[in-house]
């Protein structure tokens, strides 16, 4: 039975298309008596080191900023109560971030989640066009190589890489063996081997034949960085899912040629957040860092809802039931011979439909990132569109 399109009081509001910016009312400001914390699967021990801990906070930060003191006070409170963020692994970076939103009122904080981007052995060796990951190697040995040898006679198919401004752990290693963690001189790099059969959590590939994702990280966690100081400033944070590139033919939709492998990859990335993050009071939940636009030919947009399927089930089997939110933002072309007005709601009804029983958040964008759903007041519906707006929006009324 197709569910209701969700409506929030606490999280859900209006985006502001200005990159950093989104409106967030409140629906839920605490956390749901009746479903604590639900343990996810338990993760094998992993060789390798441990990412290192967050430094002890330096007593203070340029212009005086004492991190053991932070400044809660709220100089004016905007309509606007959330904010996308950029996290950082510096510390005052963070403060600076976090305090300059709760200044002006902010309550909810969002992160984008990085693209898990397809790659080549190529890219892991010196010369490789990206240097965050052309230094990968496993106790001196090439790591391409390594993985391929950690298949038992086995092929990797395709190589994926991930650039993270966070540390994976120990949670999100399933599998000794297929899974591990190298400090090298270039960097921290995290690896995993997933069955191309796919699947949640499993570790052999009946074919033999397994992807292999490579991740390079900080010394720091920047996540955990925004989480503590989300806290000391009573801060609600969501975090961004992993999101697949876009198809090199239609931009606006998920290359899904690799869906399955994206899944696999999220359920590892969402137990380590459960372990880090599971108890922490300003961890609200994640956010789906896929947007996808409200539609009239859902086959179009079909790979993008079978990524919010396949993800917010996997949310749903990964984190406690309290963090089981997901904050979706949709878009809309809304031009004149674009999308009809009267294909919201059943477009939202359908993005509503991937919930996969989590608590899902539509903050609907207002449109005006992409030039594409301009603001104009009632006397002015029947002008011209700007001169310097012809380009973006179109040279109509």
């Amino acid at each position: 039975m197709a569910s209701p399109v969700r409506t929030s009081a606490r999280y859900a509001g209006a985006m502001v298309a200005a990159a950093l910016l989104l409106g967030l009312a409140a629906c839920d400001p605490t956390p749901d008596p009746t479903g604590g914390p639900e343990s996810s699967a338990t993760a094998p021990a992993a060789t390798g080191p441990a990412p290192a801990p967050s430094p002890d906070p330096a007593p203070t930060c340029p212009g005086g900023v004492a991190l053991d003191r932070p400044d809660r006070a709220v100089s004016t409170a905007y309509a606007v109560t959330g904010w996308f963020v950029l996290t950082s692994p510096d510390r005052c970076a963070t403060r600076a971030t976090v305090q300059g939103a709760h200044a002006i009122g902010a309550d909810t904080l969002v992160t984008f989640g990085a693209p898990l981007v397809p790659a080549s052995p190529a890219d892991l060796r010196p010369g490789g066009d990206d240097d965050r990951f052309s230094g990968f190697t496993v106790d001196g040995e090439d790591g391409y190589d390594h993985a391929v040898a950690r298949t038992g006679g086995g092929k990797v198919r395709h190589v994926y890489t991930y650039a993270a401004k966070a540390t994976f752990d120990d949670a999100t290693l399933f599998c000794p063996g297929r899974d591990g963690r190298s400090t090298t001189a270039q960097g921290t790099f995290t690896w995993w081997l997933l069955p191309v059969e796919g699947g949640y959590s499993e570790c052999d590939s009946p074919s033999r034949r397994y992807d292999l994702v490579v991740a390079s990280s900080p010394t720091t966690d920047a996540d955990t960085l925004l989480i503590d100081d989300a806290e000391r400033f009573g801060v609600a944070v969501f975090l961004g899912l992993p999101k697949p590139a876009p198809d090199p033919r239609t931009p606006y939709v998920a290359d899904g040629s690799y869906t399955q492998t994206l899944g696999g990859f999220t359920s590892r990335v969402l137990a380590g957040w459960d372990a880090r993050h599971g108890q922490r009071s300003a961890f609200a939940g994640v956010y789906q860092s896929l947007e996808t636009a409200v539609f009239t030919d859902e086959a179009t947009w079909a790979p993008n809802l079978r990524v919010y399927e396949l993800q917010h089930r996997i949310v749903g089997f990964r984190l406690p039931r309290d963090k089981q939110r997901v904050l979706v933002s949709p878009y809309a072309d809304l031009r004149r011979g674009a999308t009809p007005v009267s294909a919201v709601r059943p477009a939202l009804q359908r993005i509503a439909d991937t919930a996969a029983g989590t608590r899902m958040v539509l903050a609907p964008q207002d449109g005006g990132g992409t030039g594409r759903v301009g603001a104009f007041r009632p006397g002015e519906r029947d002008r011209r569109v700007r001169a310097d707006l012809r380009a973006v929006v179109g040279d109509t009324k």
